[in-house]
């Protein structure tokens, strides 16, 4: 990662964790859509450290980063943010007697995106 980079990175940071402790804060208050607001902007945040990591090659950071973007976009109840920063597809999975698991389950595959995430 460059310095200016690693910069941003760090800015990204701070203000995300100090974010999702504005929506831990509110969510005591019983104010939930302040709540959802700020874990919603933390999620657009961990989205973009996301991509400042996989554009320095640093897959497991990225991979760590959009985690937790969808996890926050998920407390902000924004599933299609989460599934977007994820770029999952889900199929079920079929059974096959009884080893297979049951129709309810399913399985994803997490890829890379090959785009900027502007809010």
């Amino acid at each position: 990662m460059t310095g200016t980079q690693a910069a941003e990175y760090r800015e990204l940071e701070l203000q995300s964790s100090n974010l999702l402790l504005e929506a831990d804060s509110r969510l005591v208050l019983s104010r939930y859509e302040e709540a959802a607001f700020h874990a919603l902007q933390a999620g657009r945040s961990r989205a973009r450290m996301g991509e400042l990591n996989y554009k320095a090659d640093e897959w497991a950071g990225a991979a760590e980063d959009w985690l937790s973007a969808a996890a926050c976009f998920l407390r902000a109840t924004a599933p299609q943010q989460a599934q977007t920063v994820l770029g999952v597809t889900a199929r079920p999975l079929r059974c096959q007697g009884e080893e297979g698991l049951t129709g309810d389950e399913v399985t994803v595959r997490i890829e890379a995106l090959h785009f900027p995430l502007d809010a």
